[in-house]
């Protein structure tokens, strides 16, 4: 990957990836600590409430937080015309597009608020609840409401740092979003806070994280300025536009996540909803991780777009995969090879029987690495209509797969219903991706091979711990990352190239090191490198 701070087209474009990396190692630290808290609040919740609770409180939150993954997704098009307009000369019509995302970011809250507050009688419907639980339910639904009309507008601030490229800084406020996001939730959980109160406390995250952003002055460089701070109808309407083809994606998997919890209590019971928020839970550990690095692959991709800088691209989309696939795809084998053994430390034995759905969920991640850079990628090069019509198709076969799976296989039947279809989405967006770059077959396998190499030990690694450990729980769950980083370990020695190992161990030791074959030019700053944005 490539620090693409100060582009000067493709005649100069030593690639120097540091600052990126930098930033993409950053972004991990807060996805860490958000999958940490994650965790706790809901060993927390999970381990307080009833099954059926547990669902309600699980099918609630999740659909707060689908739709802020909806939201983040239409963001990336207020990022990408950011991004675009840090040049120099352009004060006013950062100014303008910032004014028009406000606009944008405000509506959308107050959509979701409203989404959210007709939620809580229909899941109360569907899921056939009555009394008290019920009344929890819609309460709870309008409190959700109501934080996100306030935490939506909030999240601009977040991604004007995104836009600056200020990954550091924005992991920085993103962990103390999170503290204070998870203190709160746990706090009410241990105080037997009433269960419509932990439900909109839920909703917390993004006007926490939106307000830490702000005291990081993101503002500071022309985002606002008194003469040209208003919004413009073209430009809302353009962000409106691009925002709409993004989102369709994550709307996408979001009604898929619903529709199959949905038709899990309409075709099963509220306590299969239940069963299946773990499996759900501990997925997303792997859709953070992946996220961490789209965060920073879109604004790159955008300014290396916007330049022009073809062979920029290829080389980051080759490089955007192969570690996007080093880091999700031998999670995902350790966690499918441990699903009992992790589901029954983290939640208890009744959640054991949610395994089998996990393992489903785990499978597709040998794609869906290379499947959200391309999408990013894609996103960036102005194709979101792809990106779009993808996530559209798969949520049709999704609900198709779901009605079929669902009545005889329970949880495993959702987590098969949702696989197969995400699995072939990342595959056919690689391909678009290949036609767009012109990149070839063997180029994407080059790029691919480290990430399974890594795979298939790990998963050997992981059996073979899970064997000798046999049923004792905790030694099992110690294998697991031992079994990772095994597999990490050896690709890191075997698949990567020199320069690309000399590359991650300059990170480690703060050196700069170029990217370039062994033997090029490995000039620091002071020698004629291109100087690094001091931002």
């Amino acid at each position: 990957m490539s620090d693409l701070t100060n582009l000067r087209g493709p005649e100069r474009r030593p690639l120097r990836g540091r600052r990126l990396a930098l930033g993409t190692i950053a972004q991990q630290g807060s996805q860490a600590a958000g999958l940490l808290a994650m965790l706790i609040v809901t060993t927390v919740v999970g381990r307080r409430l009833s099954l059926r609770e547990f669902g309600v409180f699980g099918l609630l939150s999740s659909l707060a937080g689908y739709l802020l993954v909806v939201q983040n997704a239409a963001a990336a098009a207020a990022v990408r015309e950011l991004a675009a307009s840090l040049g120099a000369g352009q004060r006013e019509r950062r100014s303008v597009v910032f004014a028009s995302a406000l606009v944008l970011y405000t509506g959308g809250g107050l959509v979701a608020a409203l989404a959210l507050a007709i939620c809580g009688p229909a899941v109360s419907f569907v899921l056939g609840l009555e009394g008290q639980l019920a009344r929890d339910t819609q309460g709870g639904a309008l409190l959700l409401a109501t934080v996100t009309a306030i935490g939506w507008p909030l999240t601009i601030f977040r991604d004007v740092l995104r836009a600056r490229g200020r990954f550091v800084a924005l992991a920085v406020c993103e962990v103390a979003g999170i503290v204070a996001y998870a203190a709160l939730v746990c706090a009410l959980a241990l105080t037997a806070a009433p269960l419509w109160v932990l439900i909109g406390a839920a909703g917390t995250l993004p006007p926490a994280v939106g307000l830490t952003a702000l005291a990081a002055r993101p503002l500071a460089g022309g985002f606002v300025a008194r003469s040209a701070a208003r919004p413009e109808r073209a430009t809302v309407g353009s962000l409106l536009a691009a925002g709409a083809g993004l989102s369709g994606a994550e709307i996408a998997n979001a009604v898929a996540y619903t529709a199959d919890r949905g038709l899990l209590g309409a075709l099963g019971s509220a306590r299969l909803v239940g069963l299946f928020e773990g499996p759900l839970r501990a997925h997303n550990v792997l859709r953070a991780l992946s996220a961490a690095l789209v965060t920073t692959v879109l604004p790159t991709a955008a300014r290396l777009h916007a330049s022009g800088d073809v062979a920029g691209l290829r080389e980051l989309a080759q490089r955007g995969i192969r570690y996007a696939l080093l880091l999700t795809a031998p999670a995902a084998a350790v966690v499918a090879a441990g699903a009992a053994v992790l589901l029954e430390v983290w939640l208890g034995q009744r959640y054991v029987a949610g395994a089998s759905g996990l393992r489903l969920l785990c499978s597709y991640w040998l794609l869906q690495g290379a499947g959200a850079i391309a999408g990013a990628i894609l996103v960036a090069l102005g194709r979101t209509a792809v990106v779009a019509r993808t996530a559209a198709s798969a949520l049709a076969a999704n609900v198709l797969l779901a009605l079929v799976a669902i009545p005889p296989l329970g949880v495993a039947g959702a987590a098969l219903a949702f696989a197969v279809p995400a699995g072939l989405q990342a595959l056919w967006l690689v391909w678009r991706l290949r036609q767009a770059l012109d990149l070839t077959v063997r180029e994407l396998l080059s790029a691919a091979v480290p990430g399974w190499l890594a795979t298939a030990l790990a998963l050997a690694a992981a059996w073979a711990g899970l064997a000798v450990a046999g049923e004792a729980a905790w030694p099992a769950l110690l294998v697991l990352p031992v079994a990772l980083l095994v597999g990490w370990f050896v690709a890191f020695v075997t698949a990567l190239k020199p320069a690309e190992r000399a590359f991650a161990r300059s990170l480690l030791r703060r050196l700069p090191v170029s990217e370039d074959t062994p033997g090029t030019d490995r000039r620091s700053v002071s020698e004629g490198a291109p100087r690094p944005d001091p931002r």
